[in-house]
């Protein structure tokens, strides 16, 4: 459920990055905005130990595939209109698939491949299939990114706090995304006006810190099978957003694909990550017949009361 409520909040990005279009802001400002925010926030949680490294440094390079995917979707955002651009952006739970057995070596299950597969069949009910072949390749360029990081996430993430996992992805993004607004116009990164100042806050908390802790925290626990269908909950939201701020209509294929996109989710088992490394701590027997312990993977203390006759 709260992975479905950051993907709401994300599916409400074309508020904030419309008028910050219009108002001249590039792209890969919008970009770098959303993430540098977090990043200064975080950095003092930017963890660099040794038992830590590792993690530390698959966060940083899902955050620069993100952050390049971001400037993507803030293009798309602002050139096509909300149904189009979700369609090709829904498709990201099959890309998190594919890079968690490609890049990890994990096998998805029949019902993931499943849940994925409703979610594109969704997508393309939305608009039908003429617009699904007019759509640019370039749009893809977000969905494949994103879900590269959710598997990131899921599969190499799991040793770090949620604190640490957002601060990796956030510096990454923000290292990434530095160079590219340095070159640009002054005029293109830094707004003129305090509406638009207040928009890039509303894109670094609305559309990256909060989401983005969400997500953190969250998906380390449920898999990147289950993480990528609750984010699909993101369509009906632009659906929404585009139709009541937007103008843009709600076709009856609209309706039917979201509720197709929440059988997915419902569908999708909640397979824990194997990046959630469990508590190598043995359970230990007292003489009062109790087991304590932690519970694998988590800080959640474990007293259980046995029969001391079956644990002599």
């Amino acid at each position: 459920m709260a992975v479905s409520l950051a993907s709401i909040s994300l599916g409400a990005t074309a508020l904030f990055v419309r008028p910050l279009s219009d108002a001249g802001i590039a792209p890969a400002s919008i970009a770098f905005f959303r993430y540098a925010i977090t990043a200064l926030v975080l950095l003092r949680t930017l963890n660099l130990s040794i038992e830590k490294r590792s993690a530390t440094f698959w966060g940083l390079a899902g955050g620069a595939a993100a952050g390049l995917g971001w400037i993507a979707y803030a293009d798309s955002i602002q050139q096509v209109d909300l149904a189009t651009n979700g369609i090709a952006y829904m498709t990201f739970p099959m890309f998190s698939l594919l890079a968690g057995r490609v890049v990890f070596g994990r096998h998805p299950g029949v019902r993931s491949i499943l849940s994925g597969l409703l979610v594109v069949v969704a997508a393309g009910i939305a608009l039908g299939p003429t617009a699904i072949l007019a759509i640019s390749p370039v749009l893809f360029i977000a969905p494949a990114t994103f879900g590269f990081s959710i598997a990131v996430l899921t599969e190499r993430l799991g040793v770090l706090d949620p604190f640490e996992r957002l601060s990796a992805v956030a510096v990454g993004a923000t290292l990434t995304l530095s160079p590219l607004v340095l070159s640009l116009p002054t005029d293109q990164v830094l707004p003129t006006r305090l509406s638009a100042w207040a928009l890039l806050i509303g894109v670094a908390i609305g559309c990256g810190l909060v989401p983005m802790w969400i997500y953190g925290a969250a998906a380390p626990s449920i898999g990147s099978a289950r993480t990528a269908a609750a984010g699909a909950a993101e369509l009906p939201t632009m659906f929404i957003v585009g139709a009541l701020v937007f103008g843009e209509s709600i076709a009856p294929a609209h309706m039917l694909a979201a509720a197709i996109i929440f059988a997915s989710i419902a569908l999708t088992p909640t397979d824990r990550s194997s990046g959630v490394r469990a508590s190598t701590r043995p359970l230990r027997t007292s003489r009062f017949g109790e087991i304590r312990g932690e519970w694998p993977g988590t800080s959640v203390k474990l007293a259980r009361t046995v029969d001391p006759v079956l644990t002599d």
